[in-house]
């Protein structure tokens, strides 16, 4: 052995420490100062890798090799609270002692109690907003219970939101008095993008629930638009989608670029997104599949935006004056999620016209709407239609009434009736629909269009279809539908 190893070696033996930094010691234990053995403690420095030990058969642990500075320990251990001390290395070759108590989780009955961490695998987040969130089951009466009624037909299943809650200093939070079911429990904090809805159930039996959810640090993507020329395009509206795998709804949010055309979309979970940029005067620009990373911010090349087509008309009451004031929306190529559909919104003027800027080449449905009448719709092809001015007509608002019967003449009772347009509209094709009573009458209301097909089925009976036309009508019609006992 060399005389410098011996020397380094014979201070290792005096010491007990290793060279190269302190040492930090302790024993984990419990409150009554029974140790814990099998804990974790870790030793965390800002965004450096954690130090993770286990404590022994005594509850003792050691970290060795701690560089002078300042530090945070966490202890965990499965079924204990968890608790993270600050502790100061101050000599490279010293020894801190620091001993460490967990406290047993209390578990009531009707209770959850969550333990957030980060992607470490160790960091407490403190302040995290959890919303907790109730499954029910809805009825047509309206009423909203916590377990299906077995055998019910027109039931529908959501979450139903409950109470929230902020993580303290340890990472935890807990909710009582929660009646056994089926929860769902999101989670958001500062500088994490949001994670999967967790979903649990609380038993009904004599011990709540443990959670421990962990939270990714969020991603965020940057870019520029330009406009065709490539000068910097400012207060276009840059916002993103993502259909999450855990969530049926999509998610989206929306900024602007600054004077020099940039923008930034922070917070994000890691994942594939979408874009889409809208600006007037301009076609809607997509930016498709960008790949954001925990902890990491994903630069897009530079947008430059393709000019689009004018499209000018009128919006007309029943009776032939101007509509002003009607909202005109086009819709272009929609896909299965309408949240992510080109649309291009503008208002008639005071002399009922209106101007829709920034289409694109191709099919469009135009739809005028205004409170009180029936929407005008069209079907129009770009560019070829854009030169001459588009008249909308908006229909009264008719009530359809009738019965179902047999053909005995007996009324049928819980047989659906709805309604669409003939030819169907653009996006909607059902409109409207109601259940006969036990006299087998049924009411549809805020009925418009020229011609429109009633519907009536029900399992056992044929279909039945009748087409009507609603030129001239005004108030309430109506029209008796029988049904054949068949397939």
């Amino acid at each position: 052995m060399k005389p410098v190893s011996r020397v380094l070696f014979f201070l290792a033996l005096v010491t007990g420490t290793p060279v190269g930094g302190a040492s930090i010691r302790g024993v984990v234990s419990q409150p009554d100062a029974r140790p814990l053995a099998g804990a974790s403690v870790a030793l965390l420095a800002g965004s450096a890798p954690p130090k993770v030990v286990t404590s022994g058969r005594r509850g003792d642990y050691e970290i060795a090799g701690v560089p002078p500075g300042a530090y945070v320990l966490v202890a965990r251990k499965k079924g204990f609270r968890p608790r993270q001390v600050a502790a100061r290395v101050e000599d490279a070759a010293g020894v801190v002692l620091l001993d460490l108590q967990l406290e047993a989780m209390a578990l009531p009955p009707g209770s959850a109690t969550c333990i957030v961490i980060g992607g470490d695998g160790q960091t407490p987040i403190v302040g995290a907003r959890a919303e907790l969130k109730q499954e029910v089951w809805s009825y047509p009466a309206g009423h909203l219970i916590p377990l299906p009624i077995p055998g019910f037909p027109s039931r529908q299943r959501s979450f139903q939101p409950r109470t929230t809650a902020t993580s303290d200093g340890d990472g935890c939070f807990s909710f009582t008095d929660l009646p056994p079911g089926r929860y769902s429990l999101s989670l958001a904090a500062p500088g994490h993008g949001g994670q999967p809805d967790h979903v649990f159930r609380v038993p009904s039996g004599r011990v709540g629930v443990a959670l421990t959810i962990t939270l990714l640090s969020a991603g965020g993507i940057e870019g520029s638009v330009a406009r065709p020329d490539g000068t910097p395009l400012a207060q276009a509206e840059v916002s993103y989608w993502s259909p999450l795998p855990w969530q049926v709804k999509v998610t989206t949010r929306s900024t602007r670029t600054g004077d020099d055309g940039c923008f930034r979309l922070p917070e994000l979970t890691a994942g594939a997104y979408s874009l889409q940029i809208r600006a007037p005067d301009y076609t809607l620009g997509q930016i498709q599949n960008v790949s954001v990373r925990a902890g990491e911010k994903t630069t897009v090349p530079v947008f430059r935006m393709e000019p689009g087509i004018t499209l000018h008309g009128r919006a007309l009451r029943p009776d032939g004056s101007l509509a002003a004031g009607a909202v005109i929306q086009s819709v272009q190529n929609p896909p299965v999620t309408p949240a992510v559909a080109q649309v291009q919104e503008a208002a008639a003027g005071p002399d009922g016209t209106f101007e829709l800027r920034g289409l694109e080449a191709g099919k469009a449905f135009i739809q005028a709407t205004m409170e009180g009448l029936g929407p005008g719709e069209a079907l129009v092809s770009l560019p070829e239609q854009a030169d001459a001015p588009l008249d909308l007509p908006l229909w009264r608002l008719l009530t359809v009434r009738g019965t179902v019967r047999d053909p005995s003449g007996q009324p049928i009772c819980g047989a659906g009736v709805s309604w669409k347009r003939t030819p169907p509209g653009f996006r909607l094709d059902l409109i409207g629909a109601c259940l006969t009573n036990a006299r087998g009458e049924y009411c549809l209301d805020r009925v418009s269009g020229a011609t429109v097909t009633l519907r009536a089925g029900l399992s056992g009976y044929r279909e039945t279809l009748v087409t009507r036309d609603l030129t001239g009508e005004t108030g309430e019609i109506t029209v008796d539908l029988t049904m054949v006992r068949g397939r």
